[in-house]
């Protein structure tokens, strides 16, 4: 997720998993909370709890995002979970820089398994 740079700044990117397809979309937070789908521009409101449940997430979670930052993983094998101490989403297997977006307690925020994650303070430099 990251600023879209629209007039608010309660617009964020991310990207919807819709029956195992990605689709990169973007959830406008204010006035009650809809998305779009970017690549076709259609606007969605929230019919199912589970919409509604999806977009309080990325509203809220939109919270602890600060401005990008890159960092080196440098000490692979390096973990990426889907939340602090969950389960393992992807593995860095080497050296790599990776974008960082932001922290909760020792842990950062990134995209780099091509959807959030989290990894370490211990395994990163920035």
């Amino acid at each position: 997720m990251h600023d879209t740079g629209h007039t608010t700044d309660t617009s964020y990117r991310f990207i919807y998993y819709l029956d195992g397809e990605r689709v990169l979309s973007e959830a406008i937070c204010a006035g009650g909370g809809v998305w779009v789908t970017l690549d076709d521009g259609v606007t969605h409101h929230p019919q199912r709890p589970a919409t509604r449940n999806m977009m309080r997430a990325v509203c809220s979670f939109a919270d602890f995002v600060a401005s990008g930052e890159i960092a080196l993983v440098y000490s692979p094998p390096s973990n990426v979970r889907s939340q602090p101490n969950g389960n393992i989403v992807c593995t860095v297997s080497e050296n790599a820089y990776i974008n960082v977006n932001g922290s909760i307690q020792d842990w950062y925020i990134t995209d780099v398994c091509q959807e959030t994650g989290f990894i370490h303070r211990s395994q990163i430099r920035l």
